[in-house]
């Protein structure tokens, strides 16, 4: 696939529409293992981790980040410590 060069500012509704075909073709034509592929570094995670994406207060965060790195490792044994707490109970 040849891509279009950019012909200044604005493109029109036609050229867009063009090159949204060409990129459907070319996607299409590639094969199925390779369409879900991500680009960039692999994450790593330890054996039996879940990512997650969490909110938390801004206070805590920096309390936690004060005091050096790990400081994911540490809210996870902090969690860990009031689960076990929470079992005992």
């Amino acid at each position: 696939m040849t891509r279009k060069k950019f012909s200044g500012p604005y493109q029109t509704i036609e050229e867009i529409e063009s090159t949204a075909k060409e990129e459907a073709i070319a996607f299409e034509s590639l094969p199925r293992d390779r369409r879900l592929t991500k680009v960039g570094r692999p994450r790593r995670t330890a054996a039996g981790t879940v990512e997650i994406h969490a909110r938390v207060d801004a206070d805590v965060l920096a309390w936690l980040k004060k005091q050096g790195r790990g400081y994911q490792t540490r809210m996870n044994d902090i969690l860990r410590q009031a689960m076990r707490q929470a079992s005992a109970s």
